[in-house]
Order: C-alpha cells, then structure tokens, then sequence
C-alpha cells in the first residue's frame, strides 16, 4: 500500500514521471520546470478515501478506475450546489490546450492521458494508493 505523507512540503515529494509505459510509476521527484527538454511537471495529492470510495458511499459500483473515468466525466458524489466542476475541465485544459500529459491514481485506479491519445489509458494499480493523486506535464512555449 502507498501511503501520501501530506506536509507543508508534500509538493517535494509527489511528483510522477512517465516511463515509454505509463503504468510503470517511477520513484519520487521534486517538481521540475525542464525548459531545456520544453516542459514542466507538477502534481497534486490528497490522503482521502479515494474518487471510488467516494462514489462508492453514495450508492455507485464503479472499480477505482471506472470511478476515476466517471468522475472526469462529470459524475459526483456530492449534490449539485455542495460539488464542484474543476476536475474534469482541468484536465481537458491540460490535454487539448496545453497538448499534455496527465496521470491520476486513486485508490486501486489509474488513469493516463496524453494530447496525441483519443482514450485514456486505463489500468489497474499493482499496490493501492491512499488517496488521489493527479500529476501532469504540459509543454512550455
């Protein structure tokens, strides 16, 4: 089980970097702006009850992958006026405007998308992740 350690430098410790195989995770790096590779990376991260957890108290069946797909699709766990709409506009910012790349964990659950890719990429964790993190790398111009 991966456990996040949330502290006021957790930004230090988060981030993911892709490998030619998405679902291969490489050790933790401090957050980089490349400009001599031409782009940047960055993550966010919580240690809650996961996307499918959270859907699964309310009713759902989804797997953590199906609920990552679900909840970037626009489905939530919370009433419309308690929910907000960020994630999934966020991360379509992030593919098709910035043509960059997005991974996010949650629970068993993981997603990778790219701006050259017309489906994610979805697949099982090998070991749970406690929480939901979401990391992206988009192209400096």
């Amino acid at each position: 089980m991966i456990k996040p350690a949330i502290s006021d430098t957790s930004w230090e410790s988060c981030l993911i970097t892709y490998t030619n195989t998405p679902n291969s995770i490489s050790p933790p790096q401090p957050p980089r702006n490349t400009p001599s590779k031409g782009f940047m990376e960055f993550c966010i991260l919580d240690d809650g009850i996961t996307i499918g957890g959270s859907l699964r108290d309310v009713g759902y069946e989804y797997d953590d992958t199906e609920a990552i797909d679900q909840a970037l699709n626009g489905l939530s766990s919370k009433i419309s006026i308690e929910r907000g709409y960020g994630l999934g506009e966020s991360i379509e910012y992030f593919i098709n405007e910035q043509k960059g790349e997005v991974f996010i964990a949650s629970g068993n659950g993981g997603l990778y998308m790219s701006g050259n890719e017309r489906e994610p990429l979805k697949f099982i964790l090998k070991e749970k992740y406690c929480g939901t993190l979401i990391s992206a790398r988009i192209e400096l111009h």
